[in-house]
């Protein structure tokens, strides 16, 4: 019996503890925003059942320039893979910083989608 009680309390650390380490890099569904001082973005970000993400993400300043992606997207370790376009990312709780270095969120010149995007 008591091998039993045992035997079932180490399978639940176990399964909590997979799934923890799956949630890591994962982005909870919501609405995002990322404001520069002279660009805000709003992105929404939705978990598709094959663990790719659809995210839809505009901005534009007040001089008419705009950054815009509406695609799907998957996080592969630190990397968010948008079209065979890759950014950095970072997932931390309600929140993600993304290095957009390589223009993933087609933004116009001078700008960047890059920042830390806050869940609202």
């Amino acid at each position: 019996m008591n091998r039993l009680i045992i035997g079932s309390l180490l399978l639940v650390f176990a399964v909590g503890m997979s799934s923890q380490v799956g949630a890591a890099g994962h982005i909870a569904d919501g609405t995002y925003q990322m404001s520069n001082g002279s660009l805000t973005i709003s992105a929404m970000v939705q978990g598709m059942p094959d663990g790719k993400y659809f995210i839809n993400a505009e901005g534009k300043t007040a001089e008419g320039k705009f950054c815009r992606v509406g695609d799907l997207a998957e996080v592969r370790g630190n990397q968010l893979i948008v079209s065979g376009c890759s950014a950095g990312i970072t997932v931390d709780n309600n929140a993600f910083v993304l290095n957009d270095s390589n223009n993933c969120f087609h933004c116009d010149a001078g700008l960047s989608a890059s920042g830390t995007y806050q869940r609202k």
